[in-house]
């Protein structure tokens, strides 16, 4: 659905929901969780980010760009839709 009504037509060719054998080929980030200057390689924390609400969709800035530009530029969303986003 998602690839339906809003990557093929803002043609986003690079965004992606992420699948968990797909992790594999994904760099990994780095976080200072506890604040005491160690890092702590991110995908201990996030790993299981794509099975919840919040996470599993990958993109890069091109694709963002396109995002933003649909998003405004389009009748994807009501003009009173857009208007509360900018809120």
């Amino acid at each position: 659905l998602l690839d339906e009504l809003l990557l093929r037509p803002a043609q986003m060719s690079n965004t992606f929901v992420l699948e968990s054998s797909s992790k594999q080929n994904l760099a990994s980030g780095y976080s200072d969780y506890l604040r005491k200057g160690v890092l702590f390689n991110s995908y201990r924390y996030d790993q299981y980010a794509y099975e919840t609400p919040y996470g599993g969709i990958v993109s890069n800035a091109e694709d963002l760009l396109k995002f933003g530009k649909y998003v405004f530029k389009s009748n994807f969303l009501s003009e009173n839709t857009r208007k509360q986003m900018l809120e």
